[in-house]
């Protein structure tokens, strides 16, 4: 037998071997030669990067970078906290197929384009509002120069520049170097996974069953590509159970408590946008049952709109925005307006809550009765079962108006509330008029025994 000297081609250590094609001195050493000639594969993040040109997330980035036409709006962006406003308006059930628009937009506090700055796509600066209140005030300035996040448009470099005509992958590759190692660090931690939407285009379109074009079908809507889907299966189409879009007064609260830390006006009015909700609640609205329980209801005064419902809503969703925009807002105006169409029935009730209740129910009751009383709807306290409600103003020019309200029996299927004003009072004028007005309402909602009010005039 002939024995060669030779060198392992891994591991360079001499050997000997009978076999003249051998190149290693052992299996170990053929093994792991083998594992570094194949190509390495890349890593996890970089594999999700790839994906950002389908991802609707980065897709919306890309959108509002041509807008502003620079990618310097990502100054300072925290990707994750942008994925979350972004996800959490895509939850809220915001898109209407029949009229093809969305109900919520991601709304900017300092404008995208201001006068002289452009504002940034940053998480202190955005916020979810209604649309049709985000077209209104469109690139409106924002007035609270505290709140809000811009850069000036004299400082812009021109290597960051984009127009509305630049190709999506060029304006992903801008943004993967303006972001450097952010972008690694969230992909590294968050999935980047392709859109549903354009997932079930091209599966429609690889059928070749329909003569729409790739983009055509990526601009269809998501119900109709789901029909041509199921017809090219020969199954029936799924469909998607229909839920109402979310509460605009619940959407703005939950925006105004992300805001509170930032903005004052925004930790003020809380607690009236709660009142509202729960004005909401009682009046026969839902969607309202994360932050209203039903099992708190009982422990709460009814309230009752003096004016039209929806005009109050409405009023109260558009403040909420104009706050959140970084308009100026005093607590004299909002409390003065809830004092002039909310009429509260009755006072706080007595009744201690039920130990089986649920902690989170029970902080709620808390919550909502400190609410009524930093309103000015309620005191915490009852005399006499009189219920005693101060006006902000101080003591010297405070007014009051006593109202003594009885029910009378006419017979057995009608009953009406009747009001008289027991104080001569010059300021009871509106008041009067404001009980005219609930007259019927109070007939519907209340069932209480006569009670002496004095109510803040």
């Amino acid at each position: 037998m002939i024995k060669r000297p030779k060198k392992c081609l891994h591991c360079n250590k001499d050997y000997v071997t009978p076999r003249h094609p051998q190149k290693y001195c052992s299996k170990t050493c053929s093994v792991a030669a083998n594992r570094a000639k194949r190509p390495k594969a890349k890593p996890t993040h970089e594999k999700r990067k790839e994906r950002m040109i389908d991802n609707a997330f980065f897709d919306y980035i890309v959108r509002e970078c041509k807008r502003a036409g620079t990618v310097e709006i990502l100054t300072d962006y925290d990707l994750a906290k942008g994925q979350k406003i972004f996800e959490r308006k895509n939850k809220l059930r915001s898109w209407d197929s029949e009229k093809r628009r969305h109900i919520y937009h991601i709304c900017h506090i300092s404008p995208v384009k201001g006068n002289g700055t452009i504002g940034l796509l940053h998480h202190d600066n955005l916020f979810i509002g209604r649309s049709l209140h985000n077209q209104r005030n469109s690139n409106g300035e924002n007035e609270n120069a505290a709140i809000g996040k811009s850069i000036p448009t004299d400082g812009l470099r021109k290597e960051w520049k984009v127009n509305k005509k630049t190709p999506k992958k060029k304006v992903l590759k801008k943004i993967e170097d303006f972001l450097g190692d952010k972008l690694d660090e969230f992909a590294k931690n968050h999935k980047i996974d392709t859109d549903k939407h354009l997932l079930l285009a091209r599966r429609v379109h690889k059928s070749g069953k329909y003569p729409f074009t790739k983009p055509e079908l990526e601009a269809m809507d998501s119900a109709d590509l789901r029909d041509m889907e199921a017809a090219i299966k020969g199954k029936e189409a799924y469909e998607i159970p229909y839920k109402p879009p979310a509460r605009s007064l619940l959407v703005y609260y939950l925006e105004c408590e992300r805001h509170k830390e930032n903005n004052p006006i925004c930790a003020m009015l809380l607690p009236y946008l709660r009142v509202a909700c729960v004005v909401m609640v009682q009046q026969g609205h839902t969607g309202f049952e994360s932050l209203i329980p039903y099992q708190a209801l009982r422990y709460l005064p009814q309230i009752i709109v003096a004016s039209d419902l929806s005009k109050f809503r409405d009023w109260s969703s558009l403040t909420a925005f104009d706050v959140l925009q970084g308009k100026k807002v005093t607590e004299s105006d909002v409390r003065s307006l809830f004092d002039r169409d909310l009429v509260v029935l009755e006072d706080i009730p007595d009744t201690s809550l039920a130990p089986t209740l649920k902690l989170e129910v029970q902080e709620a009751v808390r919550q909502l009765r400190a609410d009524l009383v930093t309103t000015g709807l309620c005191v915490p306290h009852v005399v006499c079962n009189q219920v005693t409600r101060h006006s902000s103003e101080p003591s010297a020019t405070r007014h009051t108006a006593t109202i003594q309200m009885t029910k009378t029996v006419n017979n057995k299927e009608k009953s009406a509330w009747h009001y008289q004003v027991l104080s001569n009072d010059s300021k009871t004028t509106s008041r009067r008029k404001k009980l005219k007005d609930c007259w019927i309402e109070m007939d519907k909602h209340s069932q209480q025994e006569p009670m002496l009010y004095m109510m803040a005039s």
